[in-house]
């Protein structure tokens, strides 16, 4: 009987072996894998955030990856979450990765074709190919992307797929039968499935987002609220979030801003009234790295008017950090710091906080989570003062012996 079921152990272990090292391309197609191309390099990391992986063609190990990291033909690049990657790979080719993105680079086929081409398996990234055409594939489809575009791709539920062009121009083609379709011109948002493309929409200019194309929130509670204003007469905000899932919430034409409940992850927010539609902004919601204060230790005295030397633990993607001092007054003073040291002479007086915030590459906040007491005081080693002292009156030198109560005198009579 242990043998049986040794046996049949063995079986299902080859099984479940042999289907995951097709589903990882350990077996690849000669036709498409060439392998004078595998040692090629097409491109390095330029930036990365937590946790982003690189896996060589052929292998089964997902190796941790570091800025300036080379990117070979026919690597997959993976995102997990809360992470993030920039890729720079030749002529200028830009990919932003974001958080659950999934990849594979390959490089150009040959001189007929001078286009390099993406394997898009899921997630969301954006596109820019100002000098090359650019080919992303995704299941049977092709997206041609023309030098000089700008795209923006995220998978959906259902094995979707959708693309706005932010600029320039796409072809969209069909693997299976080779049907070339009509281009899709800037400011068009499309979507694909298995076997169609449906869903087109262009991009109206009278709606748009009073914010930045990408927004990016730290904090370190859950859920927060954020304020989302825009111009344009909007019925609809349309809200693709980290579940792929497509939300709308209905919006006053009046108000023309409304109150969203951010979870972390990466969220496409839209507006549309029925007819029109505008452009994609990202939200990044981001929970953000802790820090430690090193230097000074907590609830420390400084003599007023010397310079004091601060230090902190880094803080991933910060570029620099501001120091800042308040009291309770709400007076403060900031500094700049390019590390995680700084020498000062603060000038405020009295009980002080202390706080570090980082600043990402793109000039966004990243806060603490907590902050330090110091003290600032003009005589660190004076004497502690009575706050309204009361005098305490003497003790007599020898006790007194109280007078006797005199009593009324008898009556007689």
């Amino acid at each position: 009987m242990d043998r049986k079921l040794i046996a049949a152990s063995l079986i299902l272990l080859a099984a479940q072996v042999f289907m995951l090292a097709s589903d990882i391309d350990i077996y690849p197609d000669s036709d498409n894998y060439s392998g004078d191309k595998r040692q090629e390099e097409i491109g390095i990391i330029v930036g990365k955030k937590q946790n982003v992986k690189k896996r060589e063609l052929g292998s089964i190990v997902w190796e941790n990856t570091e800025k300036l990291d080379a990117l070979m033909a026919y690597d997959s690049v993976l995102t997990l979450e809360n992470s993030s990657a920039l890729l720079k790979l030749k002529d200028d080719i830009n990919i932003d990765l974001h958080e659950n993105t999934l990849i594979v680079l390959e490089p150009v086929e040959n001189e007929k074709n001078d286009s390099l081409r993406i394997s898009f398996s899921r997630g969301d990234f954006l596109s820019r190919n100002p000098k090359r055409r650019l080919s992303v594939a995704s299941g049977e489809w092709l997206i041609d992307a023309k030098p000089g575009t700008d795209l923006s791709i995220k998978s959906l539920k259902d094995e979707q797929v959708e693309i706005e062009v932010v600029s320039g121009a796409v072809e969209v083609k069909n693997k299976k039968n080779n049907q070339k379709l009509n281009q899709m011109p800037e400011g068009t948002r499309f979507t694909i499935s298995k076997t169609e493309l449906n869903n087109v929409k262009k991009i109206s200019t009278e709606l748009r987002f009073n914010m930045r194309d990408e927004e990016r929130i730290y904090s370190h509670t859950f859920p927060i609220e954020q304020k989302v204003s825009w111009q344009g007469n909007a019925k609809y905000l349309r809200i693709v979030g980290p579940s792929k899932s497509i939300d709308s919430i209905a919006v006053s034409g009046e108000a023309h801003k409304q109150t969203v409940s951010f979870m972390p992850g990466t969220y496409y927010l839209s507006l549309t009234n029925g007819e029109q539609t505008s452009r994609e902004i990202i939200t990044r919601v981001i929970k953000a790295p802790q820090i430690r204060y090193t230097t000074p230790l907590p609830r420390s005295r400084f003599e007023l008017g010397n310079e004091i030397l601060f230090g902190w633990t880094s803080l991933e993607g910060a570029q620099e950090y501001d120091l800042v001092f308040t009291n309770k007054n709400s007076e403060f003073n900031k500094y700049t710091a390019k590390g995680t040291t700084y020498k000062v002479n603060p000038s405020l007086e009295g009980t002080i906080g202390m706080f570090v915030y980082g600043k990402d590459e793109a000039g966004f906040t990243i806060p603490p989570h907590y902050g330090q007491t110091l003290y600032f005081i003009r005589d660190p080693l004076a004497p502690p003062q009575l706050i309204s002292p009361t005098p305490r009156a003497p003790a007599n030198s020898a006790p007194t012996t109280p007078k006797k109560k005199k009593l009324p005198p008898k009556d007689t009579s």
